[in-house]
């Protein structure tokens, strides 16, 4: 039994501990038994593996990189966060094989995207993202080891701030691995469609902006084209009494649209008043594209207009603040 006032000393010493304990340090033993399922991307044909977990031991091979990390060899790490650090260690190194196998598996999908350049070599972008990936987890798994539980600092008196700077800095850490896969995903993107992908916005240093800019309007012309006779038909049935079935397959048949794109124009949604296909929208986009592709062409062109100069009898505002003070 403990000793009277005992409970919510303990209690607060948990929450001056970061209150962290329930969500961020895995206490196996505590919430029951849990081990991760293994990276989805291992095995996976078609997909490069750059990583795989057998029998506790992680290995990575890609490239000219090789490593292996045993789950005995960082156990040690976790002895004061949970009662099972065995279960936490292959927790780690299971979720580690997955980040870098979902990296692989993220720069072979590039290549659907767009052109890749041709300098581009996704095996060594792999090869330093697993580098750097890999240092990064040693340093949080490091930063953990340094680490103590609210199980132990709770009810004893412990050296509480201690363990909250170090906390922070593992938290760092763990922030630091994030970090390195969103800046990562960027700059191996960046590197392999240095002009952005085919679903992305147009942009000015594309050689090929302008043969993109006229394949855009003329798609957007055509929609436009039998949105019109569409929109006649739909209006001329609608008035006779026609049934949405109807209308659809006399859309279909007479414009040569899909039966879904039929269906936006002639079912009415929650939002919408009146049947038809609205234009206003791809019209504008057509005007924007068209000045956007006239400034192009004016500037390749050499078309810029020439900024104004000062007369030579008007005197600049430098030369007045000097004169004033010479005279002052």
């Amino acid at each position: 039994m403990l000793p009277p006032g005992t409970g919510p000393r303990v209690c607060d010493r948990r929450r001056s501990d970061g209150g962290r304990a329930d969500h961020r340090r895995r206490v196996d033993g505590l919430a029951g038994s849990h081990r991760a399922p293994r990276s989805h991307h291992c095995g996976r044909r078609g997909v490069m593996t750059a990583a795989i977990v057998e029998n506790g031991t992680l290995v990575v091979s890609v490239g000219d990189f090789a490593a292996s990390i045993a789950a005995k060899s960082i156990e040690h790490q976790f002895d004061a966060l949970t009662h099972f650090p065995d279960r936490r260690a292959n927790i780690e190194l299971d979720e580690l094989a997955a980040r870098l196998n979902d990296f692989a598996a993220y720069v072979e999908d590039l290549a659907g995207k767009g052109d890749i350049a041709p300098e581009f070599n996704g095996v060594a972008e792999v090869e330093a993202f697993a580098r750097r990936h890999i240092d990064l987890a040693r340093r949080f798994w490091t930063a953990e080891g340094r680490c103590m539980n609210w199980f132990i600092t709770g009810p004893a008196r412990f050296p509480v701030a201690q363990n909250e700077k170090r906390m922070k800095v593992a938290d760092a850490r763990r922030a630091d691995l994030t970090a390195h896969q969103v800046k990562a995903r960027k700059a191996v993107k960046r590197k392999a469609l240095p002009h952005g992908a085919d679903d992305e916005p147009i942009r000015s240093g594309d050689p090929a902006a302008v043969e993109k800019i006229k394949a855009k309007i003329e798609v957007l012309a055509r929609s436009i084209d039998k949105a019109k006779p569409a929109n006649a038909i739909i209006r001329r049935m609608e008035k006779d009494g026609a049934d949405d079935a109807a209308m659809i397959k006399a859309v279909v048949a007479q414009t040569g649209m899909s039966a879904a794109i039929a269906v936006r124009g002639v079912v009415l949604a929650d939002w919408q008043w009146k049947r038809g296909f609205d234009t206003s929208g791809n019209r504008a986009e057509i005007r924007r594209l068209q000045s956007r592709l006239n400034h192009w062409r004016g500037c390749r062109s050499g078309e810029t207009r020439a900024r104004p100069s000062r007369p030579e009898s008007e005197p600049s505002r430098s030369s007045k603040t000097s004169a004033w003070r010479a005279f002052r």
